[in-house]
């Protein structure tokens, strides 16, 4: 519906340009239409589509801004039309580009910002998303430094815009997640100290959000992601019990969002993925008993999906490694039939799901991995099946 609409305010403008080619408004709001199908057609995952609109609006916008150079609309608009070629250009891998169309936005908008007209807010939120996402581009790519700088930049932006404007939730969210970003970049360089007090920030900004926003679910889904990011920052600086506490507020977090939204499975996942790195960690740290049970439990999560959404493969993936975990945490934990009996289980899923699926390595390497794994088990008890499961695994492959 929203895609007919904006369709049909397209061909509108399109008529008055064609009747009229010196009609500039007619000429600004025909690109703004294709601003606007482009997306649509990015959020509906039609790339190809969303670039061609997104090239149309700035064909449509250069003339009017060389005729015009010194309008601010004009300006501002074509710098949006770049960022969003930029941002469509990165999720179709062509990162190079995408960072010079973003650099060329940036130098629009901070010309803008220079003017201090009366669009200066939203031209210093733009220009903080322009650098967000330069940033985001850069670490792809692996340009960490390069990286660094952006989200910096744009941590500076995003702050001032809160501090001016302190009862705008987006702001918060925007800084929150440009101090996340940059955690990541740090942390990949090495500056862990710096990468923890950025992570920390973002939380603690995304807790207010939650607090004084209970209704808005994303913000508690984020809250999650940040404290899962951190905790697992904590467990690779040694700081095992810290690591702990944080993961535990991060599935008491995610366990609230989906009593609130049972019917979304993104968030029953993400709560079961959360569940299962928890247990690795408990595993990792020698709690076994806790291990199991937090296994078990994102065991279940997985269970469910697989049985209401039966057609995604990522979730019998899933519940297919939890369960090998769950085997692992159970031969730990003394009890090897237990454990003997899962490996059996996942084996057989895997084997039914390997047949329905040829075309995934994925699923044959979890599948030789589970065979090993219950090989390793039976050496002691069943030496003779240990080799028949060893020599299954190698077939797999």
């Amino acid at each position: 519906e929203a895609m007919q609409s904006c369709e049909r305010a397209r061909d509108i403008w399109a008529a008055r340009v064609e009747a009229d080619p010196d009609d500039q408004e007619a000429r600004m709001q025909l690109a703004k239409t294709y601003s606007a199908t482009g997306v649509l057609q990015r959020d509906h995952g039609d790339l190809t589509a969303a670039i061609s609109d997104f090239r149309q609006s700035r064909q449509l916008l250069e003339p009017l801004l060389k005729s015009q150079p010194d309008q601010p609309q004009y300006q501002s608009a074509l710098a949006s039309s770049l960022d969003r070629i930029a941002v469509t250009l990165h999720e179709m891998g062509e990162s190079d580009r995408a960072a010079e169309m973003h650099q060329q936005a940036i130098d629009i908008q901070e010309s803008l910002v220079a003017l201090a007209g009366p669009e200066l807010e939203a031209h210093r939120d733009d220009l903080g998303n322009s650098y967000h996402n330069l940033g985001l581009v850069h670490s792809a790519g692996s340009r960490l430094e390069e990286a660094a700088s952006c989200f910096e930049k744009a941590v500076n932006v995003r702050q001032e815009l809160l501090d001016d404007f302190p009862n705008r939730p987006r702001y918060k969210q925007r800084l929150a997640s440009s101090y996340s970003q940059h955690s990541s970049v740090l942390d990949g360089l090495g500056e862990t100290d710096r990468s923890q007090t950025l992570q920390e920030k973002a939380i603690d900004l995304l807790t207010e959000l939650v607090r004084d926003n209970p209704a808005v679910p994303k913000y508690r889904a984020k809250l999650a992601d940040k404290q899962v990011a951190l905790s697992n920052l904590l467990a690779r600086r040694g700081l095992i019990s810290e690591a702990l506490a944080r993961y535990q507020s991060a599935i008491a977090v995610m366990e609230t969002q989906v009593r609130n939204q049972p019917g979304v499975p993104t968030y029953q996942h993400y709560l079961a993925l959360g569940h299962f790195n928890f247990g690795n960690l408990l595993l990792k740290v020698g709690k076994v008993d806790d291990a199991v049970s937090t296994f078990q439990r994102s065991v279940s999560l997985l269970a469910d999906l697989t049985a209401n959404y039966s057609d995604k493969l990522t979730y019998h993936s899933h519940q297919a490694v939890a369960m090998m975990n769950l085997a692992a945490a159970l031969e730990d934990a003394g009890q090897a039939e237990e454990a003997i009996a899962t490996f059996r289980d996942v084996i057989q899923r895997l084997e039914s799901l390997a047949a329905q699926h040829p075309e995934s390595p994925e699923l044959k390497q979890y599948l030789s991995g589970a065979l090993i794994n219950l090989a390793n088990t039976l050496k002691e008890t069943d030496p003779e099946e240990a080799v028949n499961m060893q020599s299954r695994a190698n077939r797999t492959l």
